[in-house]
Parts: structure tokens; sequence; C-alpha cells
């Protein structure tokens, strides 16, 4: 009776974790492509834990989406806690300059990252928290 009535509290009291976009930055740059790594801060603010069942991306230069997919390993998250999440992103310049003739004479590229979390909350059901992040990177 006591762990219905927990469930039933923890169900009653449930909040929207919070996703950030914490850091990026480029890993590795070669004659092949740039290497970006995105840390992805998850804030939970209930008093229990939760599970982020994955995550959907993409990842757009000039506005032009150019890697995109989903990710599905499930990751705790502590009661009243954060966990940091990294999404790693391989662009090749032969693609960019395949894709997008417009970057050739380009020495820079913007970029937007666009990201959905999936969550299962008591109450809430499945609920998609997006984060976004945007800059530039060198082409040279």
């Amino acid at each position: 009776c006591k762990t219905v009535q927990q469930i039933a509290q923890q169900a009653a009291t449930a909040k929207k974790p919070s996703v950030s976009v914490s850091n990026v930055q480029i890993s590795k740059v070669s004659f092949v492509g740039v290497d970006f790594v995105f840390d992805m801060k998850v804030q939970n603010p209930n008093g229990f834990g939760i599970t982020l069942n994955g995550f959907d991306y993409d990842f757009l230069i000039n506005q032009h989406s150019f890697v995109n997919g989903k990710q599905n390993d499930p990751v705790k998250i502590q009661a009243n806690g954060a966990s940091n999440v990294q999404l790693p992103l391989t662009v090749e310049f032969l693609d960019l300059f395949a894709v997008f003739s417009s970057l050739k004479n380009s020495s820079s590229a913007g970029y937007q990252l666009k990201t959905g979390f999936y969550f299962d909350l008591p109450v809430l059901g499945n609920v998609r928290i997006p984060a976004e992040k945007s800059g530039s990177f060198s082409l040279r």
C-alpha cells in the first residue's frame, strides 16, 4: 500500500526535465573533415529518478539538413540531479562541397543542432524536450 502511495505522489508532482547544450567543441580537424562533440546537460527537477529513453537530432549547415538520426541508448538521471550526454558528429569536407556548392568560396559555415530528448514521466507520459545550439566553424 505504501508503494502505491509513493507512486501516486510521484505522479502528482512530476515535472518536465530540462535539456540544454552545455558545450560544443571541435574535437578533431583533418584533411577529411571536422569532428564535433556536443555536450548536452539533462537536469531532473523531480524527487525521483527518471530515464532518458533516447533522443533525435538534426544537424544543419547553412540552414540545410546535413546529418540526422536517433539514438536510443537509455540514460538514468538521478533524482534532483543532472547528467551529461555527448553527441558526436562528423562532417566531411567532400560531402560539404558536393552538397553545398555555395560553400566552395567560403571560409566558414554556420551550423545549427536541433535535438529532442524523450522521457517517460508519470502522468505526463512520453515527453519530448527540445534543445538547440548554433554557431559557425572554419572551412580552412
